[in-house]
């Protein structure tokens, strides 16, 4: 083997630990590399027999995505080739050919051999071995031997000036250091101006001094790497003559990885982003119309993102499709803009909530073509059928995607992105107003028998009272709590170490949907067929034991008075407050410490929606999800071992609905209440609009009727809300999330439960990648292994980052002799200077923050 060998091995290996690598290889560069490599599974001539070979390494489980397995398949063929025998291999791996967009993915041999030998060859001997190979000149194992020559060193001023010959280097200081400056000026301007002409095609005639120099540098690699990622046979006519070198294309390449390692540097995006929009603003590129496509990886200007969302945004709106949704998110998670605009970051979010919308409504659509039952629709939207989504996401992506249109700051020069809200805008309604219309009526020939498992009104008697005998328990009450944002909240707190068992499920509501008829049915005694609904003072609520509950104050006292006791039946102590006050009152922490039963009301979703002010209550729904998962963390360091949350009402929320599209309640009988979803009384005019039934069909007193819209249609009423309803019997109003989450405390032997090491190459911190491996051993029976951080420190200040790009905590596990399993982790550093503290490897716990074992100090190494 020899450097260039070595260099590719790195690259394969690299991908391969992300999972299964496709490599296609059309000019056969590879063929004798791959017979050396007996890992690697190679085409033989027949795609059967090689699906064949690769089905024992595919696991695949119903109720689990397909998980790949961490192996290299060789294809000497490219990738059109194939004719998509092995499409669906490549739409879950990690496709690496010659010419691919991802460097770290791109197998063209003049690449890798220039990347391996640049530290070796000065700018000229590159551009001659870049040649030779592209004229098949040069094999791999030619290169090989070339490497093995004595190298090349290079300029001393150069060396001097920034430690290093290596021209990506040089130019990569150059650009983000302007305090060299005197050095070059001193020792090395005119060697400098050589470097860049021969690695860059820099034409250097015109730059008289540093400052110049680089300015006019910067926007010569910035321009080069816009036209030759645009493609320069695809070019309009406004940019066929900007000045870039043409002809080279070993220039193009280099200018487009050094863009790419300068976007990169974190602490020089303000410069990078400053010469980007300066090279924007001298080719008018606002003026140009640029034939891109939804692939082009171009990331040069910010204007070209802004297009390329525009046209996504337009494929999406004629065929959403899993394709175009896997583009969107990797210039979400991956692109440069989004990582340093959060406008750009929350656009590409709106694509791809948009196109989620569209592909859930595709199925939802399908499935109402059959005949379903209540309970039917019920299971698909709150859990689905474990191949689609559930239905409920559809109620997430649109809540989602209309808070993102409003943040989005887009522009009249959007009409693609415009355009495709206003599609999935229509879609939305036009699906759901299907959707709920076939669930009331599958409840009407049901006779409003429910659903689910389980009633609103058996939460307190089957869940709560059960909890509340085993330990510590938290109940809290969110009013509007709608079950597609219970679902968001759960999987949320999946990933909290202080969550040990996490559980949802669905519950039909009480009739109407309403506060104090749904707060009333979440009490002890709501269970009891004596339980009625009752007006008084021209008020609606619940009676329970000839007692009227229509308020917060009622519905308190009563809980206070009707708690069960404890399993040693000593009384129940409670203790209610809200969410707003549980973690800024003083005494919060004291009275939950003293209490079995905490109580915990919250109302600003139902406010805020009711409030008119639309996307307000949006922004705040969103932000009531972060607050309930503080509480429940909070809680659950009080003490609490279960905690309860749940809602009175859901709710629909959607486009403002025009008085032209109300229709009017039962004309004579008698009212009783009146909302925009629902109608309580007796007689009545009635009408195909409607759905009506007696109140008896809820296991309710007396004998009203009780009558709801049809579809999302609202009644005429003085006043009311124009777009955010609750009240009638939608899944989205009547089927209510009840989250039980149980926690643990951690073990009293927590500081000897295990014994950890941590495995090193070197204490020297030497290049900017720094391996460090976790070992250790189970020291008790019982004892929880905790999900932990590797982090390198000097004092407070973090100066690593996760290589792979995770920034959670790591899971570990142990095997059949209690020892930990080997987990290796990659740290990058992240500083460019030398911190003045002393520099320490911290391996930390992620559910409380402390070390595990003491940090150990490590030695700062680098010549930058």
């Amino acid at each position: 083997m020899g450097i260039v060998t070595d260099r590719l091995t790195d690259m394969l290996n690299s991908q391969k630990e992300r999972g299964l690598v496709i490599w296609f290889d059309p000019e056969q560069n590879y063929m004798e590399y791959v017979r050396q490599r007996p890992d690697i599974i190679q085409y033989t001539g027949s795609f059967f027999e090689l699906r064949h070979r690769l089905e024992p390494l595919l696991e695949w489980d119903l109720q689990t995505p397909l998980r790949t397995p961490k192996e290299i398949l060789y294809i000497p063929m490219s990738e059109a080739d194939t004719q998509a025998a092995l499409c669906e291999l490549t739409a879950i791996g990690i496709i690496m050919k010659p010419g691919y967009h991802h460097q770290a993915q791109n197998t063209r041999l003049a690449v890798i051999a220039r990347a391996a030998l640049r530290s070796m060859r000065n700018s000229e001997q590159l551009a001659e071995i870049y040649y030779k190979v592209e004229q098949k000149e040069f094999s791999l194992a030619d290169l090989d031997a070339l490497a093995a020559q004595s190298m090349i060193t290079g300029t001393e001023s150069i060396s001097l000036v920034f430690g290093a010959h290596d021209p990506a280097h040089v130019a990569l200081s150059f650009l983000s250091n302007p305090k060299l400056d005197q050095k070059i000026k001193e020792k090395a301007f005119g060697d400098l101006k050589q470097l860049l002409r021969s690695e860059y095609d820099y034409p250097i005639a015109a730059t008289a001094d540093v400052e110049e120099l680089r300015a006019a540098f910067a926007e010569h690699v910035l321009r080069t790497d816009l036209i030759t990622t645009i493609g320069v046979d695809r070019l309009p006519p406004e940019l066929q003559n900007v000045q870039i070198p043409w002809e080279n294309e070993y220039a193009h390449v280099a200018c487009q990885q050094l863009a790419a390692q300068w976007r990169g540097k974190i602490q020089d995006r303000d410069h990078y982003i400053q010469v980007a929009n300066a090279v924007e603003k001298h080719l008018s590129l606002d003026r140009i119309k640029i034939p891109l496509t939804e692939t082009t990886p171009c990331e040069t200007c910010l204007i070209i993102e802004q297009t390329l969302q525009n046209i996504l945004a337009q494929k999406i709106a004629e065929d959403a499709q899993e394709e175009l949704l896997n583009i969107v998110r990797t210039r979400k998670e991956k692109g440069f803009w989004p990582s340093v605009n959060d406008t750009m970051e929350t656009r590409w979010q709106l694509l791809s909530y948009a196109g989620q919308l569209i592909i859930i409504a595709r199925s939802i659509e399908l499935a109402l073509k059959k005949q379903l039952t209540a309970g039917d629709i019920a299971q698909m939207y709150t859990k689905g059928d474990g191949r689609d989504v559930p239905w409920c996401e559809i109620d997430t992506m649109h809540r989602k995607l209309t808070k993102a249109y409003h943040k989005g700051n887009t522009t009249a020069r959007d009409t693609a992105i415009h355009g495709l809200v206003t599609e999935t805008q229509q879609r939305y309604t036009g699906v759901i107003d299907e959707l709920i219309r076939r669930f009331m009526q599958a409840l009407e020939r049901s006779n409003f028998q429910s659903p689910v498992a389980l009633r609103q009104r058996d939460i307190f008697y089957r869940i709560v009272e059960p909890a509340v005998r085993s330990g510590k328990t938290a109940y809290l009450f969110v009013d509007a709590l709608r079950y597609e944002m219970a679902k968001e909240l759960s999987n949320n707190l999946e990933t909290n170490p202080t969550i040990s068992n996490i559980r949802l499920e669905a519950a039909f509501g009480s009739a109407p949907s309403i506060t104090p008829v749904g707060m009333a049915s979440l009490l002890p005694g709501a269970e009891q067929e004596t339980t009625q609904l009752d007006s008084e003072k021209n008020t609606i609520g619940v009676r329970i034991q000839g007692e009227f509950l229509s308020s917060r104050a009622d519905r308190m006292k009563w809980l206070a008075t009707h708690l069960p006791a404890l399993s040693d039946n000593r009384q129940t102590k409670m203790y209610e407050t809200t969410l707003d006050n549980l973690s800024t009152q003083d005494d919060a922490k004291k009275n939950l410490s003293e209490a079995d039963f905490a109580v915990i009301t919250s109302q600003e979703i139902d406010a805020l929606g009711e409030s008119g002010q639309a996307q307000i209550a949006r922004e705040a729904m969103d932000l009531m999800l972060e607050y309930l998962q503080s509480a429940i963390v909070f809680l659950a360091q009080a003490g609490y071992q279960n905690i309860i949350i749940t809602a009175d009402h859901g709710y629909l929320f959607g486009q403002d609905v025009p008085d032209s599209m109300k229709i009017s309640p039962p004309a004579g009988g008698q009212k009783i209440d009146l909302h925009q979803r629902a109608w309580v009384g007796v007689g009545g005019t009635g009408h195909e609009s409607v759905v009506r039934t007696p109140l008896s069909a809820f296991g309710l007193h007396p004998q009203w009727d009780i009558v709801f819209p049809l579809g999302i249609g609202i009644f005429k009423v003085s006043g009311g809300n124009k777009a955010y309803f609750h009240g009638g019997i939608s899944p989205q109003e009547i089927l209510i999330p009840i989250l039980q989450v149980s926690t643990h405390k951690e073990p009293e032997t927590e500081d000897d439960a295990f014994q950890w090491f941590l495995r090193l190459r070197s204490d020297k911190i030497q290049t900017r990648i720094f391996s460090v491996v976790i070992e250790g051993q189970r020291l008790h029976m019982f004892a929880t292994l905790p999900k932990v951080y590797v982090e390198i420190r000097a004092g407070r200040e973090t100066l690593s980052s996760r290589s792979d790009g995770q920034s959670g905590p790591i899971t570990l596990e142990t095997n059949n002799q209690w020892e930990i399993v080997p987990y290796k982790v990659i740290l990058t550093i992240i500083t460019e200077t030398k911190p003045a503290k002393q520099i320490a490897l911290h391996l930390i716990d992620a559910g409380t923050g402390r070390d595990l074992i003491p940090p150990q100090e490590l030695q700062w190494d680098i010549a930058w």
